[in-house]
């Protein structure tokens, strides 16, 4: 019953967290209109490190449809009765977001979504189911976390969010 439950709250939060990759964006491109291909550039061109071409912006967007693709299985097909595979796919959803090779402009953004999603992993992890006043507890803590968390990760998803849509062409829901 333990990973069901785990895999019951992983969903939950991570379809909240993952929210703010999704929503309207109204926050300057300036990042986004890198000219792929233009390696070594100053500083001065705004970003210290642009893409180093097509390959790189379209290699990010697969790996990020990749991960969108586990996530929404994962949570999709939630199997009650199978809860160690419900666990294992959102496991893997989590890793595929760990393994993308986010491009400079957005990587510090895309490293603070994964990262609170792994540290929501690994609370979920820790929960003592076997006692529900301490993990109501720990649920209380955590979801506390994430409010603390939301307007950075708001911020980040945004940014995720307008980069996908104008060098991928994806809009994640």
């Amino acid at each position: 019953m333990h990973g069901l439950q785990r895999a019951g709250v992983v969903l939950a939060l991570s379809v909240s967290l993952l929210a703010g990759c999704g929503g309207d964006d109204d926050s300057d491109a300036s990042g986004s209109d890198a000219s792929p291909g233009e390696v070594g550039e100053s500083p001065e061109s705004g970003s210290p490190s642009e893409p180093t071409g097509d390959e790189t912006a379209e290699s990010f967007c697969e790996e990020v449809q990749a991960a969108e693709d586990a996530l929404t299985d994962a949570t999709e097909n939630l199997d009650v009765t199978d809860p160690d595979g419900a666990v294992a796919a959102l496991d893997d959803a989590v890793e595929a977001m760990r393994e993308v090779d986010a491009p400079a402009e957005i990587a510090d953004e895309w490293e603070a979504i994964v990262s609170s999603t792994e540290s929501m992993l690994d609370a979920v992890d820790e929960l003592d189911l076997s006692d529900p006043e301490s993990a109501a507890q720990q649920l209380e803590d955590l979801s506390t976390q994430l409010e603390e968390d939301a307007e950075a990760l708001e911020e980040a998803g945004d940014r995720v969010d307008e980069y996908l849509s104008e060098e991928c062409g994806i809009t994640l829901d």
